[in-house]
């Protein structure tokens, strides 16, 4: 990431070049992560050694 703004001809990236290369990339990593916990969730699959998937009230 900071070799890919250094090599395209800056001299030196700033605080503004790297926020513009990992907003994107966190934003990704947000959505995918969110689709795998839903898709782990739909399948009922436990989140741990003897964890429920879902917490009932009473």
């Amino acid at each position: 990431m900071w070799s890919s703004a250094s090599s395209s001809g800056k001299k030196s990236a700033g605080i503004g070049t790297v926020l513009s290369f990992t907003i994107p990339l966190s934003f990704a990593m947000f959505v995918l992560w969110g689709l795998l916990f839903f898709i782990w969730w739909a399948t009922g699959i436990p989140w741990g050694p003897g964890a429920a998937t879902s917490y009932h009230m009473g």
